[in-house]
C-alpha cells in the first residue's frame, strides 16, 4: 500500500502504518517535507 499525501508533512510514523499490518506500506515523503525537506525545489 502507498500512501499519498498532500501539504501536511510526513506520514512516516508507525501509528499511521500499524492498523494495515501485515500490508507492507510506503509512505514517501514529497519534496520539502519530511526527510525531504532540505530538498533543493528550485526550478529553472
Amino acid at each position: 500500500m502507498v500512501f499519498v499525501h498532500g501539504l501536511i508533512g510526513t506520514l512516516q510514523t508507525p501509528v499511521l502504518h500499524r492498523p494495515f499490518a501485515p500490508t507492507p506500506t510506503l509512505a514517501p515523503d514529497l519534496l520539502g517535507y519530511g526527510v525531504e525537506r532540505g530538498a533543493d525545489v528550485a526550478t529553472d
